[in-house]
């Protein structure tokens, strides 16, 4: 289920394809997880690809061409699978940030939205226009699968929907 995706690299010298491979390699190596980095047309055929192929997956799959609504006062859970241990590297002292990062359109006020990652809610973001910025402590991030759990406000007019979530983690 967890892999390394390159494309368009015709650089046989870059360093890139001497740290593919090997995870003690990778350890400490800036990383970013989400839920649909290449969209779902190049999945579900249009001329290419596996016909009915998003049933192979095994996850949710939202982009911008196909988004999460979300609907006031009712969760809405994405799980999300990290390849790295996290917490134990946060705990052996290790120096680095998690971020995790929204795409929301249609959300006026960000105050709206509360997320929660692995039952732990998260501070309020730092927004950019549909961009909403979360602080995550390592800690809470577990090797494995993780659950983000996004609830509108009981009561919103807002109709949010998400097309992008990423989880990054940044060394250094």
């Amino acid at each position: 289920p967890d892999g390394v995706y390159m494309f368009n690299l015709f650089n046989p010298p870059s360093p890139l394809w001497r740290e593919l491979g090997d995870t003690k390699t990778l350890q400490g190596l800036d990383a970013v997880y989400t839920t649909g980095a290449r969209g779902l047309s190049g999945i579900e055929g249009r001329g290419f690809g596996l016909p009915g192929g998003e049933r192979f997956l095994n996850r949710l799959a939202f982009c911008p061409e196909r988004p999460l609504k979300l609907v006031a006062g009712r969760p809405a859970t994405v799980d999300l699978r990290v390849g790295q241990p996290v917490a134990a590297e946060a705990s052996r002292g290790s120096e680095f940030a998690v971020t995790l990062r929204l795409r929301v359109q249609g959300l006026p006020d960000a105050e709206e939205l509360s997320v929660k990652l692995n039952a732990h809610p998260l501070s309020p973001p730092i927004r950019q226009d549909a961009l909403l910025e979360y602080p995550v402590q390592p800690a809470i991030v577990a090797k494995g699968m993780n659950r983000f759990e996004l609830r509108l406000a009981p009561g919103s007019s807002a109709t949010a929907t998400v097309e992008d979530l990423l989880l990054w983690v940044r060394y250094g």
